[in-house]
């Protein structure tokens, strides 16, 4: 995209650590409203931080900061933006972090998740489990058809991420667990 070239021809020209390891990426942020973009590096120099809220300002775009795991993910400038997407059939808006695992691509996600409904077909009296559930981008959909949803996800902050999505979204017949689904219980 336009954006990211504008960027890597600003990091080309101006940026003092694009020879030291420098990188900037598209993060799966890029569906939300607002663009956010996590560096996985060393820490910017001032000049690049002062480069990086110009373009900010510039673009409207977000850039989030990672200088080491997870936990070090920080926004560039505060208050960091709210980051979700929104599957309109199903009435259903889900928030994210940006480190989460979403589908990068709104529009297949929507088709993804219509056609589990379709092949599915949950009625009034279904029970459905998603396992690897995530946000519960799956899991809310089917809710609004199923009697019951149960999503398991092996990451806890996913799962608090997707009580907390359903919770904003009124439904209420979802349940989420965490759980290893990768070895089998002793």
């Amino acid at each position: 995209p336009a954006v990211i070239r504008r960027i890597r021809q600003r990091s080309e020209k101006s940026w003092s650590s694009a020879a030291g390891g420098w990188k900037v990426q598209r993060s799966s942020a890029a569906i939300s409203a607002r663009i956010a973009l996590i560096s996985r590096s060393r820490s910017p120099s001032a000049a690049d931080l002062d480069l990086l809220r110009a373009f900010e300002q510039e673009r409207g775009v977000r850039f989030y900061l990672q200088s080491g795991g997870p936990a070090t993910v920080r926004p560039l400038t505060e208050p960091a933006p709210v980051l979700s997407y929104a599957l309109p059939e199903a009435g259903v808006v889900l928030q994210f972090e940006p480190g989460d695992f979403i589908e990068v691509n709104g529009a297949r996600n929507r088709l993804l998740v219509q056609r589990a409904i379709t092949l599915l077909a949950p009625g009034p009296g279904s029970r459905v489990l998603d396992l690897y559930c995530g946000l519960g981008n799956f899991t809310l959909a089917l809710a609004r058809h199923a009697a019951a949803v149960v999503g398991v996800e092996g990451d806890t902050g996913l799962v608090e991420r997707a009580r907390a999505n359903a919770r904003r979204n009124g439904i209420d017949n979802v349940t989420f667990h965490a759980a290893n689904l990768a070895v089998a219980p002793a």
